[in-house]
């Protein structure tokens, strides 16, 4: 399954629309990248398991983030 089939071109440029509304520096080339290499890799052959990748915490990083919440009663859901 390729990237583009989960994570969509609409998704894409959504979000690109975001970084641009924070001016966020090097869009052109993100945009560049995601057109020219991310958006055709395999998910988990050539996107997860990318070692580069992986060096970087783009994959890893939001997960570590995001994988605990803390709930109002105190308590801590998994997923």
């Amino acid at each position: 399954v390729a990237v583009h089939q989960v994570f969509s071109d609409e998704m894409a440029k959504q979000l690109f629309a975001e970084m641009a509304a924070k001016n966020v520096e090097g869009l052109a080339q993100v945009e560049k990248r995601w057109t020219d290499d991310y958006r055709g890799r395999a998910i988990i052959s050539g996107f997860i398991k990318d070692k580069a990748l992986g060096k970087k915490r783009l994959a890893s990083m939001p997960d570590r983030v995001t994988n605990t919440i803390n709930t109002a009663d105190g308590g801590k859901a998994l997923r």
